[in-house]
Formats: C-alpha cells, sequence, structure tokens
C-alpha cells in the first residue's frame, strides 16, 4: 500500500505535469503570441523568481552555521559527477560540442520544477531549503558548465564572473543570506511584497518549460540522450543520496538535496549552449527528453528516498 507522502508526490507531479502541458499547447497555439513567452521566461528568471528565493530564504528559520555545513555533501555529487565525464570524454564517441550538451544535461537542473514540488509537497520550509540548496550549488554549476563550455581556456574566466555577477537568482540567494548574517530586520510588508511576486513564479515558471519543449527527432541522438539522461536522473540522485548519508545529513536538507539531484535538466542550457558554442539542437533534445521521462523517475527516487530516510 502507498504511503500518504508517497500519494502526495504522485499528486503533485501530475499536477506540475498538467501545468507544463498547458503552456506546451499554448504556445502551440500560437496564445497569446509567440513573442509572448520569451517575455515571460525573462520576467520569470529576472523578477518572480528571485523574489521567491529571497522571501523564502529572509523567513526561513534556519541556523547557518549548519547550513554551511551542507557544503561538500551538496557540492561533492555535481564535481564527481563532472569529473567522470571529462575523465571519459574520448570514449562517448561525440564530438566537443555534442560533449558539452551532455555535460550540461548531467549537470544543469530544472529550478522551476523543483521549488514546485519543494512547496507542494515539504511546504514553506521546504521551499527555504530549496532556496538554500540553490544558493550553494548554482554557482558551482555555472563555472562547471562555462568552463567546459569555453574549452578549459581563457574566455571562460571572464565568462563565468559575468555569468554569476548577472545572475539573478544568485543574487537573491547571496543578498538574503548576507543580511540574514547580519541578523538585519527586513520589513515585513517588503518581505510579503516579494512573497507575492514570487507566488506567480512557480505556475508562470513551469508554463514557460512546456512552451519549451521541443522535439527534434530524438531517435537521432540517441546515445547521448542515454548518457545524459542516465546520468541527470539516475546517477546524481544515487550520488547525493550515498552523499548526504556519509557525511550525516538528515531530514528535510536530505530529501531536498535528493529532489533537486533527481530534476530533470534546464531549458536554460538551451540558450547557454547557442551563445557558447555548444550542440544546441542536442541540447533541447535532452532537455525535452529529460523532462518527459523524468515523470517517471522522480517519483520513483523521491519515493525511495522516504523510505530509506524513514
Amino acid at each position: 500500500m502507498l504511503s500518504p507522502l508517497t500519494i502526495r508526490i504522485f499528486e503533485t507531479l501530475t499536477a506540475v505535469f498538467l501545468t507544463v502541458m498547458v503552456g506546451f499547447f499554448l504556445q502551440r497555439r500560437k496564445f497569446p503570441s509567440p513573442e509572448f513567452w520569451p517575455g515571460a521566461e525573462q520576467l520569470t528568471y529576472y523578477l518572480l523568481l528571485p523574489a521567491l528565493l529571497f522571501s523564502a530564504i529572509i523567513s526561513a528559520q534556519v541556523d547557518l552555521a549548519s547550513y554551511l555545513g551542507l557544503v561538500i555533501p551538496y557540492m561533492a555529487p555535481f564535481l564527481f559527477m563532472g569529473l567522470i565525464l571529462l575523465l571519459f570524454r574520448k570514449r562517448l564517441g561525440q564530438d566537443y560540442p555534442a560533449f558539452t550538451s551532455i555535460f550540461q544535461g548531467a549537470i544543469r537542473f530544472n529550478s522551476y520544477v523543483g521549488f514546485s514540488i519543494a512547496l507542494a509537497v515539504f511546504g514553506q520550509e521546504g521551499l527555504a531549503r530549496a532556496a538554500m540548496f540553490i544558493a550553494l550549488v548554482i554557482p558551482l554549476v555555472n563555472v562547471m558548465t562555462v568552463l567546459v563550455l569555453s574549452g578549459g581556456g581563457q574566455p571562460g574566466g571572464i565568462r563565468i564572473l559575468r555569468s554569476l555577477v548577472r545572475n539573478p537568482l544568485i543574487i537573491a540567494c547571496v543578498s538574503a543570506l548576507f543580511l540574514k548574517a547580519l541578523e538585519v530586520k527586513v520589513l515585513s510588508v517588503l518581505i510579503e511584497f516579494l512573497s507575492i511576486l514570487g507566488r506567480a513564479s512557480l505556475p508562470l515558471g513551469l508554463m514557460v518549460v512546456g512552451a519549451a519543449l521541443c522535439f527534434r527527432k530524438p531517435a537521432e541522438d540517441l546515445l547521448p540522450i542515454m548518457i545524459a539522461g542516465g546520468s541527470r536522473l539516475i546517477l546524481m540522485p544515487l550520488l547525493m543520496f550515498a552523499s548526504c548519508h556519509a557525511l550525516g545529513v538528515t531530514g528535510l536538507a536530505h530529501s531536498i538535496a535528493v529532489l533537486f539531484a533527481a530534476l530533470p535538466g534546464s531549458p536554460a542550457a538551451y540558450v547557454l549552449a547557442r551563445q557558447m558554442g555548444g550542440d544546441h539542437r542536442l541540447m533541447a533534445n535532452l532537455t525535452t527528453v529529460q523532462i518527459l521521462v523524468s515523470f517517471v523517475t522522480l517519483p520513483i527516487v523521491l519515493a525511495l528516498e522516504g523510505y530509506f530516510a524513514s
């Protein structure tokens, strides 16, 4: 018999899937217009989601000293995955642009889906923990992917600095943590204002994900899809579970880490691939297939995580 948590996870993922499909079908119908969706993505990324992260972290009742203890267990799986892919790069049989897409597909994750599940399943505390996970991991993921896309050369350093300084998610998380560390009292009306803005980010963000779904003969890219998908949806959550378990991370901090490790790839990877010379066509296929497959793998991963963690 399924546990109440497992049932709730299935219900949440069904709602997430339906919201994603709303965006997909609206975009196919060109409603409200083809120009709407790029603007909606920018609005969500630059304003609504940062507002959600800032308000969630500021409102969270979390000991910052213990939070800093999560740096190694949270970052280690991403570093290990990146190292494995780099070591076996030549054996994958792909050209370098294709490899960069495989690397992004294995490392990057879809924050919109993660925040929606964290809030629906674990409530406001889960959302705050998710925001703090992002604050630790997003800078690392950006550095790793930009370095690989630049081929490890000098241009990567400039791009890394630009991506970190301009990343609105990092700005929101770091500024909130900074104010929290200094015990600065933020006006409650400001927190409420940002919270209201942030609530719009999840449904709109999920519809943006659906609008970005792209089917371009994925059968032609079967091997890289399997490599990136297996790494992202199966190996990464296993690595995160092992890392957290070995280093004593328990409770909600453990569950959120495994959730985000099991998320599908991010549509933002497609934009980065186009900007930095990656295989953007392959990146679109990788992201689309991972999102669809994750609606099967995510419930299994979360149910197993809940079983072994209990």
